[in-house]
């Protein structure tokens, strides 16, 4: 019998600002949930936050600024 190892699946999104995700990326990332992928997101937070954990996205405080053109 062969063992099959199953690999974690894991997506990570990142954005300056989560509306943008909320309104461009939210249903591909939970048709990333549906397909076992664990999903991860980068970004400022509003009040949406907890909608994003209620769905299963793990979420990452980052402090991008828009003015800035270099992420690091």
């Amino acid at each position: 019998m062969i063992n099959k190892i199953k690999k974690n699946k894991k997506i990570l999104f990142i954005v300056n600002h989560d509306w943008f995700f909320t309104s461009h990326r939210l249903p591909i990332a939970l048709g990333c949930i549906n397909k076992d992928f664990e999903v991860h997101l980068g970004s400022n937070f509003s009040e949406s936050k907890e909608i994003y954990i209620k769905n299963g996205i793990k979420t990452h405080q980052l402090n991008i600024l828009r003015t800035s053109i270099n992420p690091f």
